[in-house]
């Protein structure tokens, strides 16, 4: 069975899968400064230094999960990978101002991603192709 819209929806979740796992890294990345900062930086504010650590690896974790689930077409994934994307929209948005090479990043990343996992969206409750070759053989053996 040759669908072309099957291959073109695989490539979209390989998109979103790539797309989580690259956030997923630059997640931990922040988490490992952040130890860093805290192992290096001033008494001040360390316990807040290495909860925004911890925080960081945690989210990287869950979007790690996230690429996983996408990578093999699992549907939960969806709703994680679509969750972070919003968050990490808004942190886009709200750094903007400061750094805006820095935002525009977060938000197009994030609409890219978004869109392709939305473009699966739908198409799992589409009726599959009859497989003539199968039902062939089903009535051969009756």
């Amino acid at each position: 069975m040759n669908n072309p819209n099957g291959k073109s929806a695989r490539t979209l979740e390989v998109v979103a899968a790539f797309g989580l796992g690259v956030e997923a890294l630059v997640l931990t990345f922040a988490a490992i400064a952040y130890g860093i900062y805290a192992a290096l930086g001033g008494p001040q504010d360390v316990g807040f230094i290495v909860a925004v650590g911890v925080f960081c690896l945690l989210l990287a974790i869950g979007v790690g999960f996230g690429a996983r689930g996408m990578w093999q077409s699992r549907r939960w994934a969806r709703s994680i990978a679509l969750t972070w994307q919003v968050f990490q929209a808004g942190i886009g948005l709200a750094v903007i101002s400061e750094r805006p090479v820095v935002g525009i990043v977060l938000i197009a990343v994030a609409l890219i991603v978004a869109a392709c996992v939305m473009a699966r969206v739908g198409r799992d409750n589409t009726p599959a192709e009859p497989d003539t070759d199968t039902e062939a053989d089903d009535a051969a053996q009756e």
